[in-house]
C-alpha cells in the first residue's frame, strides 16, 4: 500500500486540489456565461425604439466596462454607397488619428480582412505606437459597420475570453441597429400607405386584431360620423346589421388562415340609409402572426 495523498493521475495534482481546480473552473465558466447574457441584452433598447447613436453610446458603456480602450470607435455602413462612416468616437479628439488608420488599413487591405474574418482581428497602427482591435459589426445577413479599439502598444493584451465576449455584444449591437432601420423602414412604408389611403374617396381602413379601426381615410371617418358612430366603433359597426354575422364569419377566417377574402355587404352610410359594396379583406401580418385587416369597399355602383 502506497503512502501519500491520493492524486488525479492525468495532472499529478493531489486529488482534492484539482477538485477544487475543476470547481474554480465551472464558476469562472457560470460568471463568463451571465456576464454574457447581460451585455448582449439590448431588447431593452428595441422596445424603446432607440436610434442607432444611441444604441452605440449603451454598446460603448457596456464594453468600457469588459475591455478599458484608450480610443474606441464605430462606424456605420451608409445605405445607399456601402461607405463606412464613424458615428461615434471616444474621445472625440481622436477622430482624425481613426481617420488616418482607417484610410491605411483600407489601403492595406486590413480592412477588407476585419470584414471578411467576422471576429475581433489585432493589428499595429501604421506607426507602430499603438494596438488595434477591429471587429465587424455584423448580423447573419449583411454587414452593419465597424469597431476599432485602440490600446497603447505596451498595454495588456486582450484575452481570448475578452474578445469572444466583444464579438458577441458587437453582433447583438449590430442586431439592434437592424431592427431599429427595418422598423423605420416599415414606418415610412406605413406614411405612404396612409397618404394613398387618405387620397382615395372610397372608404380604405385598417383594423386590429379585435377589429377596431386603427386607421380609417376620409370618406372611412365621414361614413362613422354620419351614422353617429361612438369613437371607439370597428369594422362590424358599419356594417348594416343583418350583414354582421356574414362579415364576422369571414373575418374569423381570415384572422385564423392569413388569406384574404370578399364579400358583397352594406355599409351604413348615415342613420337611415345604407349603400351595397363589394368588400376586400386583406391580413396585416406581423411575422407568421396576423394583427389586423386591411380593407378597402368599392360601391357596387363602380362595379356595374
Amino acid at each position: 500500500m502506497h503512502g501519500g495523498p491520493v492524486t488525479d493521475h492525468q495532472t499529478s495534482l493531489p486529488l482534492g486540489e484539482h477538485i477544487r481546480h475543476l470547481e474554480d473552473q465551472a464558476r469562472l465558466t457560470l460568471d463568463i456565461l451571465d456576464m454574457a447574457t447581460e451585455l448582449s441584452d439590448f431588447q431593452a433598447l428595441t422596445n424603446r425604439k432607440a436610434t442607432p447613436e444611441q444604441i452605440l453610446s449603451e454598446t460603448h458603456a457596456r464594453l468600457s466596462d469588459l475591455i478599458p480602450f484608450a480610443t474606441t470607435c464605430f462606424m456605420l455602413v451608409v445605405e445607399g454607397t456601402s461607405d463606412f462612416m464613424p458615428a461615434l468616437c471616444i474621445p472625440e479628439s481622436q477622430q482624425a488619428f481613426i481617420d488616418d488608420e482607417v484610410r491605411h488599413l483600407t489601403e492595406s487591405g486590413l480592412f477588407a480582412l476585419a470584414i471578411r474574418e467576422n471576429r475581433p482581428i489585432t493589428i499595429y497602427s501604421r506607426n507602430g505606437t499603438h494596438r488595434l482591435v477591429l471587429c465587424v459589426l455584423a448580423t447573419t445577413a449583411r454587414v452593419r459597420g465597424m469597431f476599432i479599439g485602440v490600446h497603447p502598444r505596451d498595454a495588456r493584451n486582450v484575452s481570448a475570453v475578452l474578445l469572444s465576449l466583444l464579438r458577441l455584444v458587437l453582433r447583438q449591437c449590430a442586431n439592434a441597429i437592424e431592427v431599429h432601420e427595418l422598423d423605420a423602414m416599415r414606418r415610412s412604408d406605413d406614411r405612404q400607405i396612409n397618404a394613398l389611403f387618405n387620397g382615395l374617396t372610397i372608404p380604405v381602413f385598417e383594423t386590429d386584431a379585435a377589429g377596431g379601426f386603427r386607421h380609417m381615410n376620409p370618406a372611412t371617418r365621414m361614413i362613422v360620423a354620419r351614422a353617429a358612430l361612438k369613437g371607439d366603433a370597428g369594422l362590424l359597426d358599419i356594417v348594416h346589421p343583418d350583414d354582421r354575422p356574414r362579415l364576422a364569419e369571414r373575418v374569423g377566417l381570415a384572422m385564423q388562415h392569413s388569406h384574404p377574402v370578399t364579400l358583397s355587404c352594406r355599409l351604413v352610410v348615415d342613420c337611415n340609409g345604407s349603400t351595397d359594396v363589394l368588400l376586400h379583406l386583406t391580413p396585416v401580418m406581423a411575422t407568421t402572426r396576423c394583427v389586423g385587416l386591411r380593407g378597402v369597399a368599392i360601391p357596387a355602383s363602380d362595379l356595374a
